[in-house]
C-alpha cells in the first residue's frame, strides 16, 4: 500500500484500506490527510483507470463501551482467589455488583472444584431453572459461563470479557449497521458525496467484537447465510462493506443489488 508505511497496519482505518484494495486488486493512497477540511479516508487506484473512494468506520455498541468502561476502573485481581478465572458476560450485566458478588462465588466453586460454570442464555432468562444457588446468582449477574486457568501470581485474576446474545438467524442487525453508518451519520455519506471524480464510493464499517451484529454475522456465515434484510443506499454510497475480526476477517459487501459473500483472507498484503 502506497504512502501508509508510517502508520500501524493495524490502524482500523489502514486495516480497511488494505482489504478493500487487495479484495479490488487495486492499490490504495490516503486521501484525508486530517487538514482541517471533510474528506473521504483512501482512495483506491484499480485497472482500467477506475478509481474508489473509501471512507472508513466502525460500528460500536455505546452501552457496551460503557460497560468496558466500568470494567477498565477497577482492579480485578483478588487475593481470596487461588486461580485466574475466564467470565463471559452479557450487556445487562451490571459491573459494580459483579465486582462486589463474583470473587466469592468463585472462590466457592474454587472450593468446590469445579472447573467450569456453563450456564447457556436460557438460564439468564430465567435464572430460577439453574440447578444451584451459585449458578441462580451467576445468572442474575449477568455471567453466561466462567471458567478457571492456573494463576500467574499469588493472587487470582478475573478477566470479564463480553458477549452478546444471538438475535435473529437472518442478521437483520447487519441491515440496521449499515443504516446507522450510511444514513444516521450523515457525515459518512456527505464525505463521499464530494468525491465527484471517483468512479465508485464505498463505505467500509469494522464490526466491533461486543456489540449484536458480529454474534449474528458470525453465527449465520457457520451456516453459509445472508442477511435477509437489504437496506437502502443513499445516493452518495455505491457499496458498504462489513468486516468481522481483524485477524482472517468475515467480509460482506452489499450493493444495490443485494448482499454477496467475500471469501477470507486469513493474511493482508502490506
Amino acid at each position: 500500500m502506497q504512502d501508509l508505511d508510517y502508520l500501524n497496519a493495524w490502524d482500523p482505518e489502514v486495516a480497511g484500506a488494505r482489504l478493500v484494495s487487495q479484495l479490488e486488486g487495486g492499490t490504495a493512497y490516503r486521501h484525508d490527510h486530517n487538514d482541517g477540511t471533510s474528506k473521504h479516508d483512501f482512495d483506491i487506484s484499480v485497472s482500467n483507470n477506475r478509481a474508489i473512494a473509501l471512507e472508513v468506520t466502525q460500528h460500536v455498541d455505546s452501552e457496551r463501551e460503557q460497560q468496558r468502561g466500568e470494567i477498565d476502573k477497577r482492579d480485578w485481581d483478588f487475593p481470596m482467589l487461588r486461580q485466574d478465572w475466564f467470565a463471559d458476560i452479557v450487556e445487562s450485566a451490571r459491573v459494580g455488583e459483579m465486582y462486589k458478588q463474583l470473587p466469592n462465588l468463585l472462590r466457592q466453586l474454587e472450593t468446590q472444584g469445579i472447573s467450569d460454570a456453563g450456564l447457556g442464555f436460557t438460564a439468564l432468562r430465567q435464572p430460577e431453572i439453574a440447578t444451584n444457588e451459585i449458578d441462580r446468582t451467576l445468572a442474575r449477574l449477568g455471567v453466561l459461563n466462567c471458567r478457571p486457568y492456573p494463576a500467574e501470581a499469588e493472587r487470582g485474576y478475573i478477566v470479564l470479557d463480553t458477549w452478546n446474545e444471538l438475535t435473529s438467524f437472518g442478521v437483520t442487525t447487519a441491515a440496521e449497521a449499515v443504516r446507522r453508518h450510511a444514513w444516521v451519520r450523515s457525515d459518512n455519506r456527505r464525505k463521499l458525496g464530494h468525491a465527484s471524480s471517483a468512479n465508485e464510493r464505498h463505505l467500509f464499517i469494522w464490526i466491533d467484537s461486543a456489540t449484536r451484529p458480529r454474534v449474528d454475522i458470525e453465527v449465520c456465515h457457520k451456516r453459509g447465510e445472508l442477511p435477509n434484510a437489504l437496506p437502502a443506499l443513499p445516493d452518495e454510497i455505491d457499496v458498504v462493506w462489513l468486516a468481522v475480526n481483524f485477524a482472517s476477517p468475515i467480509v460482506l459487501r452489499l450493493n444495490r443489488d443485494g448482499w454477496y459473500p467475500v471469501p477470507r483472507i486469513r493474511d493482508l498484503v502490506a
